[in-house]
């Protein structure tokens, strides 16, 4: 998205036809935060306004239906208010009274807790807080959290930066829609783990085939191999059709050579009887 403006400094942006879903007020629209801002200089039409490109937080989604010439209005001064490592301690439970800490809950009673109201923030203001609550979950304000008694952790910004981090250790990852996840990145050439959620390295692969694989120039040496239809190899040492079909020869077939016995090599069964059958007699045939 790209604004014509005369100064490049601005923090949020409200859109006159994306309302805040969040708030009753028809009038309250939702506020972006402008998370990257690039300026592109001189817009060209000679008023001294520059041409300026920015990427918003959250990002703008297509059911949104932005045209051109949609007006916005941009806030550069509002209100904030910063709370360092607050205990956010059963909001939403009721004030002191109501709650009686701690004798109901040594009865055993106890309450849901609402962690969606810890911080409310309107037209336009921000809270940047860092905060536990009674389960000891951490929170970076809506960006960032920990639930201790899970482990999981949640990354909820759309700008993302690890600029300058050298090694990330996670105990897995699941991307897109995908059910698998990958825990760990794989060295084993030998796959022994055979698992959906270990991905190996290209040194894994190269070293796994080459193990079963001989490879010289053109020349390919295996114990068994399947080409279409047909099979060769295996323990019986055989030629085959795996759906039981006839193989086709196109070509002339010598077969020369002995066995132990000193007697000449050669084709047995139904295919020299039909050659008996059909042909003259030959006496190297027996």
């Amino acid at each position: 998205m790209v604004l014509f403006l005369n100064r490049v400094v601005l923090s949020f942006i409200l859109f006159s036809n994306i309302p805040d879903l969040l708030t009753d007020d028809p009038t309250d629209f939702k506020s972006y935060r402008a998370a990257v801002i690039t300026d592109l200089g001189d817009d060209g039409t000679g008023n001294g306004t520059k041409l300026v490109q920015f990427q918003l937080s959250p990002r703008i989604r297509t059911e949104n239906d932005l045209i051109h010439d949609t007006v916005v209005t941009l806030n550069q001064n509002f209100s904030q208010c910063r709370i360092t490592g607050h205990d956010f301690l059963d909001i939403g439970t009721g004030n002191f009274t109501q709650t009686n800490y701690p004798t109901l809950y040594a009865g055993g009673d106890f309450f849901t807790a609402a962690p969606e109201n810890e911080v409310y923030e309107t037209n336009g203001g921000r809270i940047f807080y860092v905060s536990t609550d009674q389960d000891g979950n951490f929170r970076a304000g809506e960006l960032f959290s920990v639930q201790q008694a899970t482990g999981v952790v949640t990354i909820s910004a759309e700008f993302f930066d690890l600029d300058g981090l050298s090694e990330l250790s996670l105990g897995g990852v699941r991307l897109g829609g995908s059910g698998a996840v990958v825990r760990e990145f794989s060295t084993d050439p030998t796959f022994a783990e055979d698992s959906n959620q270990v991905i190996p390295t290209q040194r894994a692969i190269a070293t796994f085939l080459a193990d079963r694989l001989s490879v010289g120039g053109s020349d390919l040496e295996l114990n068994a191999f399947q080409a279409g239809q047909i099979y060769v190899g295996g323990p019986e040492n055989q030629i085959d059709n795996i759906q039981n079909k006839i193989i086709n020869v196109a070509v002339p077939v010598y077969v020369p050579g002995a066995d132990a016995l000193g007697n000449p090599a050669g084709l047995s069964g139904s295919y020299v009887g039909q050659m008996l059958l059909l042909r003259n007699f030959d006496e190297s045939m027996k």
